[in-house]
């Protein structure tokens, strides 16, 4: 599992660009399936939650004012808390 901002889906990941990795958004390229069929969990890209079911973008600007997010891995379950410390699903 890679944790990026965006990817390249014909790419190896050992052969990934790293402007894609860290500069270009989900909006400038909508993410595909891999190659590889591994699921991405990528970020820095505020919003919503995203799941496009072979990639999840859990960045949900808390570094603007939203929530904190994170992804349980095993569960897929995902942890939302707010400035105020109140945790939500």
């Amino acid at each position: 599992m890679l944790r990026t901002r965006n990817y390249c889906w014909y790419s190896k990941l050992e052969d990934q660009p790293s402007f894609l990795l860290r500069w270009l958004s989900l909006e400038e390229s909508p993410p595909k399936a891999h190659l590889n069929r591994e699921t991405f969990i990528v970020g820095h890209t505020p919003g919503a939650i995203r799941d496009y079911g072979f990639c999840r973008c859990i960045d949900t600007g808390c570094g603007f004012e939203g929530q904190l997010s994170a992804l349980e891995l095993k569960s897929g379950r995902i942890w939302l808390v707010q400035e105020s410390g109140k945790i939500s699903e």
